[in-house]
């Protein structure tokens, strides 16, 4: 079977036992459309509050970053059990049942980063990007960082879904390319390459969710926000065999990057002449078709090699196929409004793709030809500014009206339907009417979105009926945030179903930063920095509800 098409089955596997779906990897597909299609539980009837709430919380030892997976019908110590993985900051890996909450195994791969200048929000950083799940070779990859001899080390893990155990060594994550700029070097380089660049784990932070396809496993970087003005970092892609863990290729985005920040040559805070590049989409995973693997980098130089503020387009050995860079990419890297924001969506039964970040203009891409760099931008399909027009002057988020987690639900039978909930601006949904977005509906006016990363959306949906999309809404601009989770009708996002509101007082809900719900099979899954999963469904006598609930009073797995 072509391995694309392998991949793109992922969310759809049913095992010999049960009928359910799984989610085996970031945003449900590897187009990251951000939308379960085979959601037959929940339904804008059912969801709302007098049947709909709080069923348990799952607790874990640390924040937890990266989008939970759900695997059905795993044969754990002889039971045939639905599974609920989740990993978190602390390096540890938990296997739940995913219909009482109760723990199966948990494993811990080694001792955190202390993160330092990372940021308030990551006081340590083991596990942040999303794994994915390989039903057939019943493993998990993930990629950890952990401290080892005093120094920062990025390992791949293939772990048994069923046992937790790893049947195959973990590899460390190091490599380099050819190349002269920032931390290149002439000591160490592969046979026959000098200079080359090498890979900096300290200097990098794996935030992107993991990628399969073409036999392969794709893992990229970027950088710790704070780190991004007084590092020499590089945006990377690396490529592993799925059943060895061998290396297959290497990718950086800015290789001939090398004029420092500060210098008289590079005098922006992002550095938009030298390196940088960083691959971090706010957590969306590299998207796959049979064209290519795709990614979209951040701020950091372009030409002579450099591919920053760019959409790309690269063969499954990591090889520059095709690119789309903004005109305007200068302005971009000046103003810290990366193109990479929010990685990109590839639109199902169309060669079209989206790509957004924090300037709140939705790009309308066609796959086979990116279109370079021309000016004024009149190469793409389509330019949309999603909400107010950006005002170059003005402070973030008020500037640009960033758009972190984008959803998009591809109903047949009805116009597709694209969702974006920007940082400062509320809710607003645009319908693909031949190749072109147009908005949809009002937006919702009772909200905005003021706090950083705004609006975190997923939709379920049984196909074309019953969507609901969901949302995380930070309540507040410090880390760790409260947050509040939403429910609203997919196909009128004017009508909400339900919500519930965070409590900081008694530590109800504590959201996490570009993580947004995951749905499988009835159930909503919803990561914290308050050290759980926090679990909504339907309610009923054997599992009762708890609305409003403080901690204390909630049922929660070891207590079960």
């Amino acid at each position: 079977m072509n391995s694309y098409v392998r991949c793109s089955l992922l969310l759809t596997f049913v095992s010999c036992c049960s009928a359910q779906v799984s989610v085996l990897t970031g945003q449900y597909d590897v187009n990251r459309s951000g939308a379960n299609l085979n959601e037959t539980i929940l339904t804008p009837a059912n969801v709302n509050s007098n049947q709909f709430g709080l069923l348990y919380t799952l607790p874990v030892d640390a924040d937890i970053f990266a989008q939970p997976l759900y695997v059905p019908g795993v044969t754990v110590q002889g039971a045939v059990i639905n599974v609920l993985y989740v990993t978190t900051l602390n390096d540890s890996v938990y296997a739940f049942n995913a219909d009482t909450g109760s723990l199966l195994w948990q494993i811990s791969l080694g001792t955190p980063i202390t993160v330092g200048g990372g940021g308030a929000s990551l006081p340590t950083t083991g596990i942040i990007g999303t794994p994915v799940i390989d039903p057939a070779a019943q493993t998990l990859y993930l990629v950890s960082e952990t401290l080892e001899n005093n120094s920062s080390v990025y390992r791949l893990h293939g772990i048994n879904i069923s046992t937790g155990a790893e049947p195959i060594p973990s590899v460390v994550i190091e490599g380099s390319v050819p190349g002269n700029g920032d931390n290149s070097t002439r000591q160490g380089c592969p046979s026959g390459i000098s200079p080359c660049i090498p890979f900096v784990a300290a200097e990098e932070r794996q935030r992107p969710a993991l990628l399969e396809a073409n036999g392969n496993i794709y893992i990229g970087f970027g950088t710790y926000s704070a780190f991004e003005t007084v590092v020499p970092y590089h945006g990377w892609l690396f490529v592993y065999n799925a059943a060895t863990l061998q290396q297959v290729a290497v990718f950086s985005s800015t290789p001939t990057g090398n004029a420092s920040v500060g210098q008289p040559l590079c005098p922006a805070v992002t550095n938009p002449c030298g390196h940088g590049g960083g691959i971090w989409m706010s957590g969306r995973g590299p998207a796959a078709d049979a064209n290519g693997v795709y990614v979209v980098t951040g701020n950091g130089g372009f030409g002579s090699g450099n591919w920053g503020e760019s959409v790309l387009r690269l063969s499954p050995g990591a090889q520059e196929l095709d690119y789309f860079t903004p005109s305007d990419y200068q302005l971009l890297n000046a103003e810290d409004l990366d193109l990479g924001d929010a990685g990109s969506i590839l639109l199902p039964n169309t060669n079209l793709m989206v790509a957004t970040g924090k300037t709140g203009l939705i790009y309308v891409l066609n796959r086979s030809n990116l279109g370079h760099m021309v000016s004024g931008d009149t190469q793409v399909v389509e330019a949309l500014q999603a909400g107010p027009q950006c005002s170059p002057s003005a402070p973030a988020p008020s500037k640009c009206y960033e758009i972190h987690i984008p959803a998009y639900w591809a109903r047949s039978g009805a116009n597709p339907v694209l969702y974006v909930w920007g940082w400062g601006d509320y809710l607003r949904a645009f319908d693909l009417v031949g190749n072109y977005l147009v908005p949809d509906q009002n937006p919702v006016n009772t909200l905005l979105a003021q706090n950083d990363p705004g609006g975190e959306l997923s939709v379920s949906a049984d196909g074309s009926a019953n969507g609901i999309l969901w949302a995380v809404v930070a309540q507040s601009s410090t880390p760790p945030t409260v947050g509040s989770l939403y429910a609203f009708n997919a196909s009128n996002i004017t009508q909400t179903l339900w919500t519930t509101v965070g409590n900081a007082a008694d530590g109800t809900w504590l959201s996490t930063i570009y993580t947004s719900p995951m749905v499988a099979n009835g159930k909503v899954y919803v990561p914290t920095s308050s050290n759980q999963v926090r679990v909504y469904g339907l309610c009923s006598p054997a599992t009762p509800c708890y609305p409003g609930a403080s901690n204390s009073a909630l049922k929660t797995a070891s207590a079960k």
